[in-house]
Parts: C-alpha cells; sequence; structure tokens
C-alpha cells in the first residue's frame, strides 16, 4: 500500500493497537483494541523498532503502532 506522511487511515473494528508512549501510573493499558471502526493519521513506517510491516499512527491523541496488513486508506464516497 502506497501511504504518505499525513493520509487518512480506516482502521476497522477489533484491530490490536500499541502504545507508543512510555507507560505512566494513569495509562489502564499499553494495548488498545478498537471497538468500532476509527479514523488515524499516517506518520510512517515503525523504523524504530525494526519491523516494517509495523506503521505508526496517531489516534485520540497518542502515537500507537500497529500492523499494516490491518488497515486501509480512508476513501470519501
Amino acid at each position: 500500500m502506497d501511504m504518505k506522511m499525513g493520509d487518512l487511515l480506516h482502521i476497522p473494528q477489533a484491530v490490536m493497537m500499541w502504545s507508543a508512549d512510555k507507560p505512566t501510573k494513569g495509562m489502564k493499558s499499553l494495548y488498545i483494541q478498537t471497538s468500532k471502526p476509527v479514523i488515524a493519521l499516517y506518520l510512517g513506517v515503525a523504523s524504530s523498532l525494526d519491523q516494517d510491516n509495523l506503521i505508526s499512527v496517531f489516534f485520540n491523541g497518542h502515537v500507537h503502532f500497529v500492523h499494516s496488513k490491518d488497515v486501509y486508506l480512508f476513501k470519501e464516497n
């Protein structure tokens, strides 16, 4: 998939995302699973993890990692 930084991505329901933020006392979990389809902003490949199948996305005020196979470019009808 040809994604560019800043592209909007569709992430379906029940996709697992890992928090890129450092754990804090108030953080409930390092993982979240989408309860409904969501839109996120593409930030790039998660090169810091040396995993080319993981990408960084900005969602709900935080940076998360998600498998590239689980996301789609957002297209308006």
